[in-house]
């Protein structure tokens, strides 16, 4: 089967690009940001030489950017570039000189591009970025990735102080973001060794690349509230792995410029001690508790003073054994675990909450209860948060397994001391609360999970079985945060048969091929779940019917399980069309 390319770059650039969109959306899933497949990965080439067929290049070639969605992309790079302060910088080597000016020109065009293809209306929902570019066949290539934006959104960041300062440095707001530009980097990389595509992995180890994110987006929090880009992240865990008198470490640090701290200074130490004195800083530790911190500039330890948020100043918290995170302004940012980083593990789409409570519940003010669910996390203990169709009939129903109240629209502050004590805060649609304390019920189903606590079992059982409609948010003591039922989105029936049909057909020509043929069967995989019997039939029978084409011809080929309709899919799940 030969896979033909108009628009021609290097041999295997569809591989490329369809390895760097899985390797991506891996690595943010491990990390806590789930894309639901939904990321997008894109090739822009632009021609360095006049006699290449194409002055552009798009990969895919078939998807829904084309080479003139492009064609503002000149202007506007030329635009970012005379408005940039490092492009009217003067360094007195011309080499230095040449190279900077060509990073702030690739940087710009990149910007451009990705601006560019978020403005072309042609990927809704998704937020694009691309790469400074690596050199090929005579293109330079940009890797472009769009990620959807109510997952970026849910992604908790910190507002720069330094972001407008002209200082050549890159602030990468959030973990993500900083993720995201390490996999682009990594993509250019891979672009500049010998047949890129070719082999399976092209971004390199994962957890070298979520390391070396994590490292570069606290050195730029360090950068942004002090000037100084600090190795942060690796002092901190170095600190955080050590016992004292056969103690886990446990304390509190706080991060800023010096100047901002002075005021909140209780002692002072003559001698600084270097943030990379792993052992005196963990001895240090000990002084530490809930109010007091040792103050750090990111370079030295100088003193103990009280505990407090701002936007300059950041908070890490060792809570024990090669465990940290660091916070601004009460928001927790990232989280390490002997030098695995993840973003905050209560991360909840509002979105999707909305849509679960809507499709389930029917709730009418999605506000008031997201606002409880809020200070819910803020309140540091596990709680479970039910939101009822009916919670009247339920709360009778659970007899003394509630206290039930009347019910009210309770202040969040409220509502959270009643969350104090063991079993479920009850909620109707309205968020009036109607009980505390409830103990939930239900028959054992086999949608639980064994390494989870009672709390989170108990709430899928009381959920699966409910006979009236009900949304459950679970919050842990470790601070991770479910929500059950977790639903599929809704989709178009049109949508689900317009894939199916395409792939069908598709695969009945004898000579289709391979690239698009494997778009088309991704797509259905996309929407597997959403797919009828009869549905799940026909693209059986038509890639049965594929993968016999190519064993007939010598090639290899793939098996797999066949689709089957899911058991959970009802009529829920689509909209009206």
């Amino acid at each position: 089967m030969t896979i033909l390319i108009k628009q021609f770059m290097w041999p295997f650039q569809h591989t490329f690009r369809r390895f760097v969109q899985s390797e991506i959306q891996d690595i943010l899933s491990q990390v806590g940001l789930e894309t639901r497949n939904s990321a997008k990965v894109l090739l822009v080439g632009l021609a360095t030489k006049k006699d290449l067929h194409h002055a552009i290049c798009i990969e895919p070639e078939d998807g829904p950017l084309v080479v003139d969605d492009l064609q503002a992309v000149t202007k506007k790079t030329a635009k970012l570039f005379d408005s940039d302060p490092e492009s009217s910088w003067t360094i007195s080597s011309p080499r230095h000189h040449d190279r900077r000016q060509r990073e702030t020109f690739l940087r710009c065009r990149a910007q451009a591009i990705a601006e560019t293809i978020q403005e072309s209306g042609k990927f809704e929902g998704l937020t694009f970025f691309a790469s400074n570019s690596a050199p090929l066949a005579g293109y330079e290539i940009h890797t472009c990735v769009g990620i959807p934006s109510p997952a970026l959104e849910s992604v908790p960041r910190f507002f720069s102080p330094a972001k407008d300062e002209p200082y050549g440095h890159i602030i990468e707001e959030s973990f993500a973001q900083a993720i995201i530009n390490t996999c682009l980097a990594r993509a250019d990389r891979a672009l500049r060794l010998p047949n890129p595509g070719e082999d399976i992995y092209v971004l390199g180890d994962r957890v070298d690349i979520v390391r070396l994110s994590a490292d570069r987006f606290v050195r730029n929090v360090a950068f942004a509230l002090t000037f100084m880009p600090r190795e942060v992240f690796r002092c901190v865990s170095d600190v955080s792995k050590l016992t004292y008198e056969r103690s886990g470490a446990k304390g509190h640090l706080v991060l800023s410029e010096r100047s901002k701290l002075t005021s909140r200074l209780e002692v002072t130490f003559q001698n600084p001690v270097g943030l990379n004195d792993a052992k005196t800083v963990r001895k240090m530790l000990e002084l530490t508790d809930d109010k007091t911190s040792l103050l750090t500039d990111g370079e030295v330890i100088y003193g103990l003073g009280k505990c407090f948020s701002a936007p300059d100043v950041a908070r890490i918290r060792i809570e024990k054994h090669a465990e940290w995170s660091l916070s601004i302004d009460d928001m927790e940012l990232i989280r390490v675990s002997y030098e695995h980083a993840t973003l905050p593990k209560h991360i909840l789409d509002k979105s999707l909450f909305r849509d679960v409570a809507r499709r389930t519940v029917g709730v009418t003010d999605i506000e008031r209860i997201w606002n409880i669910f809020q200070h819910a996390l803020g309140s540091g203990h596990g709680t479970t948060i039910v939101v009822s169709e009916d919670p009247a009939s339920e709360t009778e129903r659970l007899g003394k397994e509630a206290l039930a109240i009347k019910p009210e629209y309770l202040d969040y502050q409220d509502v959270m001391r009643l969350g104090r004590i063991d079993g479920a805060v009850f909620l109707g649609p309205d968020g009036r609360c109607h009980a505390f304390g409830v103990i939930l019920d239900g028959l054992a189903t086999t949608s639980g999970d064994r390494a989870r606590g009672s709390r989170f079992n108990s709430a899928v059982r009381y959920q699966r079985t409910s006979s009236v409609g009900t949304v459950v948010i679970v919050i842990s003591d470790d601070g991770t945060v479910n929500l059950i039922p977790k639903l599929m989105p809704q989709v178009s029936r049109r949508e689900v048969e317009d894939a199916v049909r395409a792939f069908c057909v598709y695969s009945a020509l004898k000579d289709n091929d391979g690239e698009k043929w494997a778009r088309r069967q991704e797509r259905v995989k996309e929407l597997a779940f959403y797919l009828n019997e009869e549905q799940c039939d026909r693209v059986n029978n038509a890639y049965e019917e594929e993968m016999n084409s190519r064993l007939s011809s010598g090639q290899v080929v793939v098996s797999r399980r066949p689709l089957q309709p899911s058991p959970e899919m009802d009529e829920s799940f689509f909209t009206e069309d």
